[in-house]
């Protein structure tokens, strides 16, 4: 369990630095959908300053915790 608590920490410290970057780009937008048991997934929009689309990125899939 320790494995799958570890490899959930790193996606998630992944994504945000993600984040980072692109918020440095522009307004930044994320939503989520889904549920922990549908999975969920993620959207993240950048607009630049002329408000226009910059960036569009869709994450999505299943984390399996073992109890």
């Amino acid at each position: 369990m320790a494995h799958a608590i570890w490899a959930g920490l790193l996606a998630n410290a992944s994504f945000y630095q993600r984040m980072i970057i692109l918020r440095r780009s522009g307004l930044t937008a994320i939503g989520l959908s889904g549920n922990r048991y549908k999975g969920r997934s993620y959207a993240v929009l950048t607009i630049g300053e002329d408000g226009r689309i910059i960036h569009l990125e869709h994450f999505s899939g299943w984390t399996y915790l073992p109890s």
